[in-house]
């Protein structure tokens, strides 16, 4: 009896590590592609960089399009450094979360619309494929399973580029129901 006690504990041991090891996976897995995006936009910076410098030595080029590559530059440098602070800020929050955390967070924008959509659950299916927190539609654009950091992650990286803040995304869910 003790050995088959002690064999369902194991077995219980056992998909609990696989549980977190699949969780880190998938974390893993966004901050990879984090990394791409930062590093995408990085490359862009330095090429409008070795285009501005070029056009400062040629006298030829007309001063609209200097300051046309200025702006362009300037709007680089400030996406970069908000990609930056939001990946630290997303780093820091999921290594504050408990494991299997489920809760939406402390934004409360996404907080109202992740309960609005979801409920806030990770694992939330709608009736037409929609999945996740916030409903990505279809649903297998959603590249995280049921790991809130990577879903928050995608929801956020989605506000921003969309509605340019939660803020926007918020009034925009208000007017439409949806977002």
């Amino acid at each position: 009896m003790r050995r088959i006690l002690y064999g369902l504990v194991a077995i219980g041991l056992f998909a609990f590590a696989l549980s977190t090891v699949h969780e880190v996976n998938n974390s893993n897995q966004q901050i990879h592609l984090k990394k791409i995006e930062l590093k995408s936009t990085e490359f862009k910076l330095k090429q409008l960089e070795a285009n501005y410098n070029q056009l400062n030595n040629d006298k030829v080029k007309s001063d609209t399009e200097r300051l046309r590559l200025e702006k362009e530059k300037a709007d680089l440098e400030a996406q970069l450094q908000a990609k930056a602070v939001l990946k630290a800020a997303q780093k820091a929050y999921a290594a504050s979360l408990p494991s299997g955390y489920s809760g939406c967070g402390d934004n409360q924008y996404a907080n109202y619309i992740y309960m609005k959509e979801s409920g806030c659950n990770v694992n939330s299916v709608n009736s037409i494929g929609c999945r996740g927190i916030g409903q990505a539609c279809p649903g297998d654009k959603l590249p995280c399973g049921a790991d809130y950091a990577c879903q928050n992650a995608f929801f956020t990286n989605y506000a921003i580029n969309r509605y340019g803040s939660w803020e926007g995304a918020y009034n925009f869910w208000l007017q439409n129901k949806w977002w």
